[in-house]
């Protein structure tokens, strides 16, 4: 965690906790600071947009974001990018403001 913090310093500014990455350089994080509304979601940062801004908001907590990301690595296509599919699975996703959903960044 400390190479991560050193490569984008912003992270531990802002209380971002590196969770996990996507094996092609971009990262999913949990913010803990309530930034973007009461709870702790999970965010993707795209190291394509350069990693300081949430690209997109994946999951409402820690606990959906595991489930989230173990069914995709077993094979679960729908997650992030299916409204009707994640929103069935983790109805406060869109409670959190200020970060975009995923289907509508996809969009």
């Amino acid at each position: 965690m400390e190479a991560m913090y050193a490569d984008v310093p912003v992270w531990m500014q802002r209380g971002w906790i590196p969770i996990a990455g996507d094996g092609c350089g971009s990262y999913y994080l949990m913010p803990s600071r309530n930034d973007f509304g009461p709870g702790y979601p999970v965010i993707f940062c795209d190291h394509v947009d350069g990693l300081t801004a949430p690209t997109y908001i994946v999951a409402s907590d820690l606990w959906h974001f595991i489930d989230f990301y173990l069914r995709e690595d077993l094979g679960e296509e729908r997650w992030p990018f299916d409204r009707d599919f994640v929103t069935q699975k983790d109805p406060l996703i869109t409670a959190f403001h200020g970060v975009a959903l995923p289907w509508k960044v996809d969009a």
